[in-house]
């Protein structure tokens, strides 16, 4: 067994946008494309002499944000907390959200060495929903299974959630959130500030076999 430490954007970052009608590529063979972007990413990345981590964190915001639907994320993540609140609240949140996962993402990606990404299998339950899954390997030929789930927003695919090896990481964060709300008496205000402070130094060991 080999394990690495990464973080929920694993997931995310494999989601991309794509126009719905039948000429347009479907889902699993888009995300195939995208993820060949992004591993070129993150090799040009390993050039950067100074902070390649910062680098990459920079340019994943800037590919991420138009393709994963970081509002519903950040919605399903608050749970029951995102009502009757401000919706500056929400889109605090929304962006702390993004900023940390993005940041766990960005380490993840250059210590675990993705060499490559894999479909294994694409299924659309229902109209504009659609589940991709992938094997993603590691230079050192460990493997783990990721399952991106999609749906179609006004003609483009974006990224709801993300099951990594076993691992609902919506659910996972969700849980956290919970936790950071009760530790603040019900205080969703007060959570959401200190939304980066508790996700400092966390991410989620993925246990993958070779």
């Amino acid at each position: 067994m080999y394990k690495v430490v990464t973080s929920v954007y694993m997931a995310a970052i494999m989601a991309v946008g794509v126009v719905f009608p039948a000429s347009a590529e479907e889902p699993g063979a888009f995300l195939l494309r995208v993820s060949d972007e992004v591993l070129s990413l993150v090799e040009e990345a390993r050039t950067v002499e100074s902070d390649q981590e910062a680098f990459l964190r920079q340019e994943l915001v800037t590919r991420l944000d138009p393709y994963v639907d970081f509002h519903a994320f950040a919605k399903g993540v608050m749970g029951k907390h995102s009502k009757n609140i401000e919706a500056k609240t929400v889109e605090a949140f929304k962006i702390s959200l993004r900023d940390t996962m993005v940041r766990l993402y960005a380490k993840a990606m250059l210590a675990f060495d993705v060499k490559k990404m894999e479909l294994t299998s694409t299924t659309e339950p229902r109209p504009n929903v659609a589940q991709v899954a992938m094997l993603i390997t590691s230079g050192e030929g460990a493997t783990f299974s990721a399952q991106y789930n999609l749906r179609n927003i006004k003609g483009d695919w974006k990224v709801r959630n993300v099951i990594l090896d076993g691992v609902n990481l919506g659910l996972t964060y969700r849980n956290q959130f919970y936790s950071a709300v009760q530790g603040t008496q019900g205080d969703v205000l007060a959570a959401v500030n200190g939304w980066a402070d508790l996700q400092e130094g966390k991410d989620v060991t993925v246990v993958a076999e070779k």
